[in-house]
């Protein structure tokens, strides 16, 4: 769908998309991960113990926006949580360990610093499997926390995707014009939206969201792309 000038860059910021192509390939186009939002949207972390779920690139960014990241483990006492991956910690037993220290931490009189880069919920593997991620694993937390703490209004702080600037800044490190870029995305909510949101065409792949143009949607791809098979 629609048609314009010659794209000379692909952004690729969602799982679906990136297993397609593959890491090595990917590597090349200096992409930026989710967890990345930690730093660019500037996460209010600095010197922060924080509970990390997610792989070692996550914990890294964490450190690069300041905080310090602590072992996930029973009895860990924490400033912050960061959900960034479904990857990296045991799924459940991570959130479990997460929601307990944020409890304790609230009934110490600490409100510790809740933080989603990611708020994708689901992704699909291939296969016609799916799976959950990083904002599956927040929704829990904070259902949890409604029930445990339920006038304190603890939810996490959604970072990265739909706001434009994980978009701008992977723009510049490609040293492209935004729009000469195209984004390709499976989720309409985050990916299309996002890039929309920052002024790079945007192309829905058939993974998660469905394009309807009858109904309501929070952003309009550019083009439609069936599959990934390259």
């Amino acid at each position: 769908r629609g048609h314009g000038g010659a794209v000379v860059g692909v952004l690729a910021l969602s799982s679906a998309v990136k297993n397609a192509f593959g890491e090595t390939a990917l590597s090349t186009l200096k992409l930026i991960e989710g967890p990345a939002a930690i730093v660019i949207d500037n996460a209010r972390l600095s010197g922060a113990r924080t509970c990390v779920l997610g792989t070692p690139d996550s914990e890294s960014y964490v450190r690069e926006g300041g905080g310090v990241v602590v072992a996930v483990e029973r009895g860990m006492t924490i400033d912050a949580v960061a959900v960034c991956d479904d990857s990296g910690t045991p799924f459940l037993h991570g959130i479990e360990l997460a929601f307990s220290a944020i409890a304790r931490a609230i009934d110490d009189g600490r409100r510790p610093a809740l933080v989603l880069p990611n708020p994708d919920l689901v992704y699909p593997k291939g296969g016609g499997e799916y799976g959950f991620t990083a904002g599956s694993m927040a929704l829990l937390i904070e259902a949890a926390l409604a029930r445990r703490f339920p006038t304190a209004g603890l939810v996490f702080e959604r970072l990265g995707k739909p706001g434009p600037a994980l978009f701008t800044e992977a723009a510049r490190r490609l040293d492209i014009a935004p729009a000469r870029l195209v984004m390709i995305g499976d989720q309409l909510e985050t990916d299309i939206a996002g890039a929309s949101a920052a002024g790079i065409p945007a192309c829905l792949t058939a993974g998660v969201s469905r394009w309807d143009a009858s109904v309501p949607s929070p952003a309009v791809p550019t083009y439609l792309l069936p599959d990934l098979h390259l």
